[in-house]
């Protein structure tokens, strides 16, 4: 006799066992360290560099300050373990380098400079109320790298931040993206200064890039004069003693000239107040010949008017190179 064959199992339903077999395999975890190192080698490879170009609004409407920042998306792949770092970092390694080599740069429309000029003249301590200035006492503050460390691993809110970095005259409470923004500029540049580039000049120079029309409008503007700034140029300016008394508050209007020195004032003031950085002005558009003398002439005179000469705190630059249309009108 014969021994009685066992029976076979029901075939499955259709669609059954492929739908248990394909979940069995989504629930098992990818491992990068599984691909073939030709594979990852590839892929390290397509981690390049990328510039960000991000548009700051002033406070007048429809100006902006373009914040120029080249960073490496997914680089922190590298703190995944010894074995993707050490495979990583010969392709990472000299682009990192030549990123934190490079300075890092703000650019601007010449017709928006006067959104980062303070019109009002008097003696202060703190200078918060421009963009600019808020961010040379970012540059400078040992804590705000602190600041913007705890900010992003949770451990404060943004509206605690914007008063910790000094932005809250200049920043918008909900205008989250711009504080992004600037906390990735003052990281990149606060990385760039500590890396102590070899320059002439008493601070790591960042660069200003201006974009001067071919022809600059006039803009009416109003400066007021403090009381006791009055009184101080009066006691110690010399020529102040001689010079007929003007008017506190006065109406004109501003030519480029006036504009550039102007801020080149500000800026080189503030600098040598807070100290920590300086900025390389250079220019974009047809600015040749006589052209670009006077426009030299504004910014050293800016300078000297600050008190600033011959400590490098601002300095005109040359040419710029690169796209203009980060900070077109």
């Amino acid at each position: 006799m014969f021994a009685p064959q066992p029976s076979r199992p029901s075939p499955p339903k259709p669609g059954s066992a492929v739908a248990i077999t394909t979940n069995e395999i989504n629930e098992q975890p990818f491992r990068f360290l599984d691909l073939p190192k030709e594979i990852r080698l590839m892929v390290y490879e397509e981690l390049r560099p990328v510039t960000s170009r991000d548009k700051i609004p002033l406070r007048s409407d429809g100006h902006h300050l373009t914040l120029v920042n080249t960073v490496i998306p997914g680089i922190s792949i590298q703190a995944t373990c010894r074995q993707i770092h050490s495979e990583a970092s010969h392709f990472l390694t000299p682009v990192k380098r030549r990123i934190i080599a490079s300075p890092p740069t703000l650019a601007i429309h010449a017709s928006h400079l006067i959104s980062l000029i303070n019109p009002h003249d008097c003696i202060e301590i703190v200078h918060n109320k421009i963009l600019t200035e808020a961010l040379i006492y970012c540059f400078s503050s040992p804590s705000s790298a602190r600041a913007i460390a705890r900010w992003r691993n949770g451990s404060i809110s943004t509206a605690k931040l914007r008063p910790k970095l000094n932005l809250q005259h200049v920043v918008a409470e909900d205008d989250e993206p711009s504080l992004r923004a600037i906390a990735r500029f003052i990281l990149r540049a606060k990385t760039y200064t500590a890396s102590n580039p070899d320059t002439m000049y008493s601070q790591p120079p960042l660069t200003l890039a201006i974009t001067v029309p071919g022809t600059f409008p006039t803009i009416s503007v109003t400066t007021t004069t403090s009381r006791l700034k009055a009184l101080s140029y009066r006691l110690f300016d010399r020529d102040a003693i001689v010079r007929p008394r003007t008017p506190r508050t006065q109406t004109g209007l501003a030519d480029l000239r006036w504009v550039l020195c102007r801020f080149a004032f500000s800026t080189a003031f503030v600098s040598r107040l807070w100290g920590g950085v300086a900025f390389s002005v250079r220019v974009r558009g047809s600015v040749e010949g006589r052209r670009e003398h006077r426009v030299v002439a504004a910014v050293m005179r800016g300078v000297w008017d600050a008190g600033c000469q011959g400590e490098g705190l601002l300095y005109y630059g040359g040419g710029a190179v690169g796209e203009e249309d980060d900070d077109e009108v």
